[in-house]
């Protein structure tokens, strides 16, 4: 849920968890607009925001499980997707290291591993 401050606060930060990914991601899903026009205002906006890495992991592990869509996102697309999130100026990744998503990637899309 979205939180508007009355005042800003030199210790709030925003983060967009493994539903709201899923959400802006899949088109398909019922509240898909709410949660890609969330993330499109920050992007719009500059506005700093984090994605912790166990989100990271749950997106790709939601989205390309054939057990969760029919059609799930193929490995590369999703990677892609956060890959895009990665090149944002004001978005970083939390928890592990900045090279993560790239070892993560590699390791995701060469081993064909889905689910």
């Amino acid at each position: 849920m979205w939180i508007t401050l009355k005042e800003p606060c030199a210790l709030s930060m925003i983060g967009i968890d493994t539903n709201i990914l899923v959400y802006a991601h899949r088109g398909i899903m019922e509240g898909h607009e709410r949660c890609r026009g969330a993330i499109e205002s920050l992007v719009t906006f500059g506005t700093p925001f984090v994605v912790p890495w166990p989100c990271v992991h749950e997106f790709i592990g939601a989205v390309t499980n054939p057990r969760k869509f029919p059609q799930p996102t193929p490995m590369a697309l999703a990677v892609s997707y956060l890959d895009d999130f990665a090149a944002l100026p004001q978005c970083r990744f939390v928890g592990e290291g900045q090279r993560h998503m790239e070892i993560l990637g590699q390791l995701l899309v060469s081993s064909r591993v889905t689910g």
